[in-house]
Order: C-alpha cells, then structure tokens, then sequence
C-alpha cells in the first residue's frame, strides 16, 4: 500500500465528479457547448452523424 497522507490522517479524493446529472445544466468541451446534456445531445456532438439524422427526422 502507498499513502498519500500522514498515516491517521481521512481524505477522500474521487477520480470522477459525482455530480448528480439533474444539477448539470451543460457540458463544455473543445468541440462545443452541449446544454441540457443527454445521450442524444453529446453523440452529436461527438460527430455520431447516425443519431443527428435520426433526431432531425422527429
């Protein structure tokens, strides 16, 4: 085991943001802002060309 503390001492320090996503409001990336983040919303802007086509047809 290697510590990262003095030994006694409780840290917690999350890899990952646990955000609840209700209070995510938008997402900001190098490609572009995505507000009201869904699965639909960021395969868009990833470039899913499949799912853009598929939610202009709605």
């Amino acid at each position: 085991m290697v510590l990262i503390a003095a030994q006694g001492i409780t840290a917690i320090n999350p890899s990952f943001d646990f955000t609840p996503a209700r209070l995510i409001d938008a997402i900001v990336t190098e490609v572009g802002v995505v507000l009201l983040p869904s699965l639909a919303t960021m395969n868009i802007i990833k470039g899913d060309q499949d799912e853009q086509n598929s939610i202009n047809n709605r």
